[in-house]
């Protein structure tokens, strides 16, 4: 399906157009068998979730959108400073939360991935 997205994104494009993706990744090496399994994150986070690998994407971008990668960035340490920030907010804010009815287990859920 990587291919059948950036496909569609090349044609959305206007010629000489630019896109920027945000993606979480997962390593080339680990790919193949995590996109097997089902973990938690995939259960309970992002159900039907498969975290691309870095290879796997600028190939599917190239074969099949057509399109080249000018650069790549990791904002792994980015990403842990924003779920401390979503975490603190969570809490900060967890009465409005059980009032909506949320169960505990959703709490811990949540604080689980956010830790």
């Amino acid at each position: 399906y990587y291919d059948a997205f950036f496909a569609k994104c090349a044609g959305l494009l206007r010629p000489g157009g630019a896109m920027l993706i945000q993606a979480i990744t997962i390593a080339d090496r680990r790919y193949e068998q995590a996109r097997r399994q089902v973990d938690f994150i995939k259960r309970y986070i992002f159900p039907g979730g498969c975290l691309p690998s870095l290879s796997v994407m600028v190939n599917s971008i190239t074969r099949a959108g057509g399109m080249q990668v000018t650069g790549v960035r990791d904002i792994g340490r980015d990403y842990a400073l924003t779920l401390g920030h979503w975490r603190r907010n969570f809490f900060e804010r967890i009465e409005e939360v059980r009032g909506l009815g949320y169960p505990e287990e959703f709490i811990r859920m949540w604080e689980f991935y956010l830790t």
